[in-house]
């Protein structure tokens, strides 16, 4: 009895084992044809922002050096102003603009009295950065009446419209008459940076 039913058994495996057989051939006998897609690409578009300065007629991406600044001065001396100028030669517009400073004073708190006295940014719209005004204005941050590179330094000036295929900042600057004898021999040396953003 024990041997007709192991033979059964094997008999169904069999047969199981067939016709799986049979399934996976006639599965795989089926034709099949495919074709890609090649070449599918994902590129980035840039911002490319280039400065000169005034008197320059070569954009570059920078730096540009002494834009800004004087020698031997005194106090209540106007010293000299100047213009730097932006172009965005990238692919994309930019949507904001930042200017900041950052002061290194051989003598403690000179920057407080290199006060600027024209602050002029322009990207098709004229805005006059010390009139209160102007939605971008500077205001008086420290103890000294009048806005300085101090007061820039502390108050970057963020999200300005971005300059398109021209943009300029004018700056005009003294050296306020009350600067007293401590800064005598002393020197602000201010780095500005200038960021546009998509």
């Amino acid at each position: 009895m024990k041997r007709h039913t192991t033979f059964k058994l094997v008999l169904r495996l069999v047969l199981l084992g067939a016709v799986v057989l049979t399934v996976a051939g006639f599965t795989t006998a089926l034709w099949s044809d495919g074709a890609t897609s090649a070449g599918n690409v994902y590129a980035t578009g840039d911002l490319d922002l280039l400065v000169r300065n005034e008197g320059f007629p070569d954009f570059s991406d920078g730096p540009v050096y002494a834009t800004w600044g004087a020698s031997n001065m005194y106090p209540g001396q106007q010293l000299n102003w100047g213009t730097i100028h932006f172009l965005n030669d990238g692919t994309f517009e930019g949507t904001t603009f930042d200017i900041a400073v950052s002061n290194t004073c051989t003598v403690e708190g000179m920057d407080k009295y290199i006060q600027i006295t024209r602050m002029r940014y322009e990207n098709g719209h004229g805005h006059d950065m010390l009139s209160s005004t102007d939605p971008y204005c500077l205001v008086n941050t420290n103890e000294t009446p009048w806005i300085d590179l101090d007061d820039l330094e502390h108050q970057p000036r963020l999200a300005l419209p971005a300059p398109g295929t021209s943009g300029q900042l004018r700056m005009d600057f003294r050296f306020n008459e009350n600067a007293g004898n401590a800064f005598q021999a002393g020197s602000v040396t201010a780095d500005f940076t200038f960021t546009l953003h998509q």
